[in-house]
């Protein structure tokens, strides 16, 4: 079973990302955190690993702190399954580069070969 993590505050992104999860994967679970907070505490979390992980780059920033920087130095293994969601005019120079960036709009095509090629099983 493939598990994927979507951190996502727009909760219509999530209905439209479940859809493109389940087309590329056959047996998969998809957690969802609406917050940068819920993102921390679902990876910090001992019982989950995460084969995937879709991150909205709107999320990084929280209480001032960067949850990258956070994960760089906690997690930096996730960065090889991460795939960071932002739309075309946003600055990704903060985005390790073992991590994917897919800018909206993207193709469905484009996003399933990222998100295959960044899923560690």
């Amino acid at each position: 079973m493939i598990r994927v993590l979507i951190a996502d505050n727009n909760p219509d992104s999530h209905e439209l990302i479940d859809d493109l999860i389940e087309i590329n994967f056959r047996d998969v679970q998809i957690d969802h955190a609406l917050t940068g907070q819920a993102f921390l505490d679902k990876i910090n979390s001992e019982t989950l690993t995460y084969n995937l992980v879709l991150f909205n780059l709107e999320l990084d920033v929280m209480e001032g702190e960067s949850i990258l920087a956070t994960i760089k130095d906690e997690h930096a293994f996730l960065f090889e399954r991460m795939v960071v969601l932002a739309v075309e005019e946003m600055d990704v120079s903060s985005v390790p580069e073992a991590a994917a960036v897919v800018k909206s709009p993207f193709s469905l095509d484009d996003f399933g070969d990222v998100v295959r090629k960044h899923c560690v099983e």
